[in-house]
């Protein structure tokens, strides 16, 4: 969580809406950081959830925003944002979150069992680089699953098959990628760390690409 917020960037002033509020731990420390609770919002879309969140943040004296709904949403009514995180994972960027961060702001968020750092441009364009960090989250509504269980990985070696960054990339390009496609890339590339990876959201494509958005590796995302 600490090497979360600090990869967030968070400055004084910034607005900053976090998905899926937990135990209301996170919105303390934003809170704690930014020294006014009316700059942090914290969503969720279990009820029970937001009570427990909203009664723990006040026994710490603390009183942000504690909204019950559908994170994919985003919280329009507290927009804009300078930063979004989340601690949950996702399988898209949602364009909710565009649409209510500052142009220049950051959305950090679980993807493919990696973090990746997008900086918006606009309603329209996000785009940034996954952190080295494997990341494993509870997916957003909250159903367990493994991204890459359900691929056959005949024909792979076992050294691969067991190699973190390999099910990275098979997460990341699901759909796109059968397993040994997979594997002759990462074996071609060296298998490459998570830095090298990235996301581009622009208008209605949203893709992701190895070292270069417009490179050779490019792989759609899909939900």
């Amino acid at each position: 969580m600490a090497m979360m917020l600090t990869a967030l960037e968070v400055a004084d002033g910034d607005r900053v809406l976090e998905i899926g509020a937990g135990t209301g731990y996170n919105a303390a420390l934003l809170a704690h950081r930014l020294g006014d609770d009316d700059l942090v919002t914290t969503v969720d879309l279990d009820p029970e959830i937001t009570e427990s969140a909203r009664r723990h943040l006040a026994a710490a004296g603390y009183h942000p925003a504690v909204v019950t709904g559908d994170g994919a949403r985003g919280v329009p009514g507290r927009a804009p944002f300078d930063r979004i995180i989340a601690t949950c994972t996702l399988r898209v960027v949602p364009r909710a979150w565009l649409a209510q961060c500052r142009p220049g702001g950051r959305i950090l968020m679980p993807l493919a069992t990696g973090l990746v750092a997008l900086t918006v441009r606009d309603a329209e364009h996000a785009e940034g680089r996954f952190l080295h960090t494997p990341a494993y989250f509870v997916p957003l509504r909250g159903a367990e699953r493994r991204e890459t269980e359900a691929q056959g990985l005949g024909g792979v070696p076992q050294r691969a098959r067991g190699d973190d960054l390999f099910r990275f990339l098979l997460a990341l390009t699901r759909g796109s990628l059968d397993p040994q496609e997979a594997y002759a890339l990462w074996e071609r590339e060296n298998a490459p760390l998570r830095e090298r990876y990235g996301i581009t959201v622009s208008g209605e494509r949203a893709w992701a690409w190895l070292d270069d958005p417009e490179g050779p590796y490019a792989w759609p995302l899909t939900g």
